[in-house]
């Protein structure tokens, strides 16, 4: 997990991290989104996810929506990991945004994981919510 929090309001938090054609200049060593089914984030939205070192991963979408929170998660199509991204309203035009990564329950796993990915994981998330930060300001200068 990692957090960060913005001085933007979460709908519209939302629909910057809904734009996948935008994913490679914030989310830490994607490359590109492509095959995106729908032009807006919603249930079911499917996109490829094209990682700098080459390799590409279908992501399938879903959402949760409340009055001060939303949560939408990506799940890769094996289903061995899966991204949620919290949105959570903390007072009007300031949203907190947290990056959880889940992998699959398996303890042979988690271990690896653990030994392995674990820090690696955590710092890209830093990253991505780092370079989430700088694409706001620069899409907010350019309005």
């Amino acid at each position: 997990s990692a957090s960060h929090e913005y001085s933007i309001d979460f709908i519209t938090l939302l629909s910057v991290i809904g734009r996948y054609g935008e994913r490679a200049a914030w989310q830490d060593g994607v490359k590109s989104a492509e095959q995106v089914t729908d032009k807006i984030p919603q249930l079911g939205t499917r996109h490829k996810c094209v990682m700098e070192k080459g390799s590409g991963t279908v992501h399938y979408s879903n959402f949760s929506y409340a009055a001060d929170k939303i949560i939408v998660s990506e799940t890769d199509e094996s289903k061995s990991s899966s991204t949620y991204y919290t949105l959570e309203k903390i007072e009007n035009g300031k949203t907190r945004l947290t990056l959880d990564h889940y992998i699959t329950k398996n303890p042979l796993q988690q271990i690896i994981f653990n030994l392995t990915r674990k820090n690696k994981v955590y710092r890209s998330l830093q990253r991505s919510l780092e370079n989430l930060e700088r694409h706001i300001q620069t899409q907010t200068m350019v309005q």
